[in-house]
């Protein structure tokens, strides 16, 4: 099907494909194509963040609502309370963020490894 479409003339990266396991009357099942998409899934963003962190590094990744907080003012806390720290030029320890952030942002994503 891709091959006879133009979005394989048009677009180059990552083609995701996202899918789920789900319980049936007691019987695990797998719903292999939800659906497609023209961007890296989790997985792949997973590998790539992997990639440029120490093996020693422990720590957490985390997806934070601001509802009543401005969100610059935490990610500002954060980055003093928690600074970046490489060793052999991967992140070791700090407070890294993955997302864009400005002060309508109530959303953002980040690595904090300790």
């Amino acid at each position: 099907v891709l091959k006879n479409n133009t979005i394989s003339h048009i677009h180059q990266g990552y083609f995701g494909i996202d899918a789920f396991f789900f319980n049936d009357q007691g019987i695990e099942k797998l719903q292999p194509c939800v659906e497609l998409n023209l961007r890296q899934n989790m997985g792949i963003v997973t590998i790539q963040i992997a990639k440029q962190i120490h093996r020693k590094a422990s720590g957490m990744f985390s997806i934070e609502l601001c509802k009543q907080e401005n969100s610059l003012e935490m990610i500002a806390q954060l980055k003093e309370q928690h600074p970046v720290e490489l060793l052999d030029g991967r992140l070791l320890k700090g407070f890294v963020l993955l997302t864009p952030a400005n002060r309508h942002s109530m959303v953002f994503a980040y690595l904090l490894l300790t």
